[in-house]
């Protein structure tokens, strides 16, 4: 009985010191999604999206519960068009805004990261027209400081690289291949 009321009386000084543990990571990542979403919405006015608000919700403490990584959990929360509230990034972006989105926080993330290679599949995807050409000279700018693989079907897109390959899938013996070849000249 001393043994467990020993025990008990650690688990809670240790647990008191964890949820302040907790509660200072938490104020951190409040501050941290304060300053993504006013980063991304400046990113998303480059990409002719002007009108979205974005905003990181925080949900934290007993409800979420202690993990390895603090008690919080975070969504990402959209209004792409004046009037309507905001709702879950996952729910409710179309594919083209999907595609801004995600090159909005790569461009966000190589600025901290300094990751020296940015990969960025058919980011494009669902756009066209002044937001084709948004994301093309966004990733240009991009390119200047880290090296930029992009897969396009976008000529806006293509026409901003330095080097050009096209990737071929082909079966041979009843296997699949890809390969890729650069290209060069008209």
């Amino acid at each position: 009985e001393e043994r467990l009321e020993e025990l008990e009386k650690s688990l809670a000084a240790l647990t008191a010191r964890l949820r302040t543990c907790a509660e200072r990571l938490t104020a951190a990542r409040k501050d941290a999604a304060s300053a993504l979403a006013s980063a991304l919405t400046e990113h998303l006015k480059d990409l002719h999206m002007e009108k979205t608000r974005f905003h990181v919700e925080l949900r934290s403490g007993e409800d979420v519960g202690f993990r390895p990584d603090g008690w919080d959990e975070a969504e990402f929360l959209i209004s792409p068009n004046p009037g309507e509230p905001l709702r879950g990034l996952a729910k409710i972006a179309s594919g083209g805004e999907l595609s801004r989105i995600m090159l909005a926080l790569k461009s966000i993330f190589a600025s901290v990261d300094r990751v020296p290679v940015l990969i960025f599949d058919e980011v494009d995807t669902g756009v066209s027209g002044r937001a084709a050409q948004a994301i093309a000279e966004k990733m240009a700018r991009l390119a200047a400081d880290v090296q930029v693989f992009a897969i396009s079907h976008l000529p806006q897109v293509a026409c901003m690289a330095d080097e050009h390959y096209t990737i071929v899938k082909n079966v041979r013996e009843e296997r699949t291949f890809t390969e890729v070849y650069p290209l060069s000249g008209a």
